[in-house]
């Protein structure tokens, strides 16, 4: 089960992607660097975090997706099928 800090700093880098609104990038990066150390002291009780801080040292993505409902359909499908954890799809 993921800590609730975790899962703030992801939310909050995901809406600063959404919305480029500094404020979330500087809260949810905040998290991050409160607890990072914490979280590679113990990685088994911190492993939520260190997937979040991955993903935002890596950058995260949003796909969107507009068209002809088929091709939507298909291409949400497909870009779907890829993992990327980072990435958001709409």
């Amino acid at each position: 089960v993921p800590a609730g800090n975790s899962v703030a700093a992801e939310l909050l880098l995901r809406l600063w992607s959404l919305t480029g609104e500094e404020r979330y990038r500087r809260a949810g990066q905040g998290v991050i660097d409160r607890f990072l150390g914490d979280a590679l002291r113990t990685p088994y009780g911190g492993a939520f975090l260190l997937s979040v801080a991955e993903k935002a040292r890596r950058g995260l993505r949003t796909v969107v997706i507009t068209g002809a409902p088929v091709a939507r359909k298909r291409l949400s499908k497909a870009a779907r099928d890829v993992y990327d954890p980072a990435s958001s799809v709409m």
